[in-house]
């Protein structure tokens, strides 16, 4: 294992390629601030650095701060195994699927407020391109943790530094009519107060969807990704078009040909919680996947 500081804590888990995919989980659009380095993945939860190799049946892991980041991060507290058996149980159609991609986990990220931003650059947006915006606003306007061996780790900016950055700045660096969208987004965090977004993970998910969907810029999906990512509401089910595609082709064929309306968002929500109630984040997941990898 390389050291990419010394502060570092190193250890292993003991956790099969089945319930651990590392490469699944980082790059399947949970997740913005992670590359490959080798054989290892290299990104940051919240303030800290991870590396993360696998061996065999055993994951090794470098981290800047403590394992239990890690382990809420990937919620290694939820046995997949027994996630992926319930979900089949109510629709065993999905066995291909969640075979195919087994080891993909709901990520659990540590700050609601980084969740929010970056979720609220993926409107008409792809992960390859989010993941290019989010790195360079990290680099220009994040604070520096460490540059070492040619790899630079920064904060991701606070709403206050986003606020103070120019909409022509933002725009330079790749973000369109988002920059825009994230500088309004941060006037509001900055008037409701520190508490606000992180209050909403105590409301019911419908409750906290709603409060979310107040915020400038914000509609229904970007507050679905919030709820589900940033904020523990594991009933939360995004649907953008691929999700929409998915639903539609393989579970609801009467709605299939025809536009995501306001309407249809909830009715596909709803169905998804319908059957897979406090897993539809889970079972969402796996069919948003399968569809963006072409399944």
């Amino acid at each position: 294992m390389f050291v990419i500081i010394d502060r570092m804590k190193q250890g292993r888990i003991v956790i099969p390629q089945s319930e651990f995919d590392i490469g699944l989980c980082v790059l399947s659009g949970q997740t913005f601030r992670w590359e490959q380095v080798g054989n290892s993945w290299v990104g940051m939860t919240g303030r800290d650095i991870v590396r993360l190799e696998r061996f065999d049946d055993e994951v090794a892991y470098e981290t800047t701060g403590d394992f239990e980041a890690i382990h809420s991060f990937f919620r290694f507290d939820a046995n997949l195994e027994t996630i992926r058996n319930m979900i089949l149980e109510e629709d065993p159609s999905l066995e291909s699927r969640m075979k195919r991609f087994s080891g993909l986990r709901v990520l659990r990220w540590p700050n609601a407020e980084e969740c929010l931003f970056s979720f609220a650059c993926t409107s008409n947006n792809n992960i390859p391109r989010i993941i290019g915006m989010i790195k360079r606003l990290c680099d220009r306007y994040g604070e520096t943790i460490v540059q070492l061996n040619g790899m630079s780790f920064h904060t991701f900016p606070s709403a206050e530094t986003i606020l103070e950055t120019p909409e022509d700045a933002l725009r330079g660096i790749g973000f369109g009519y988002r920059a825009r969208v994230i500088r309004n987004i941060a006037s509001e965090l900055l008037k409701r107060g520190n508490k606000w977004l992180e209050s909403l993970k105590k409301l019911p998910y419908k409750e906290a969807h709603a409060e979310l969907i107040t915020l400038p810029g914000v509609g229904p999906k970007i507050a679905d990704c919030v709820c589900l990512f940033g904020l523990d509401h594991l009933e939360a089910v995004p649907i953008d078009t691929h999700l929409w595609q998915a639903v539609s082709s393989w579970h609801l064929p009467e709605l299939k040909g025809k536009s995501l309306t306001d309407l249809r968002y909830r009715q596909v929500g709803d169905y998804i919680r319908s059957r897979f109630g406090d897993r539809a984040g889970w079972a969402h997941q796996y069919l948003f996947y399968a569809h963006l990898k072409g399944e």
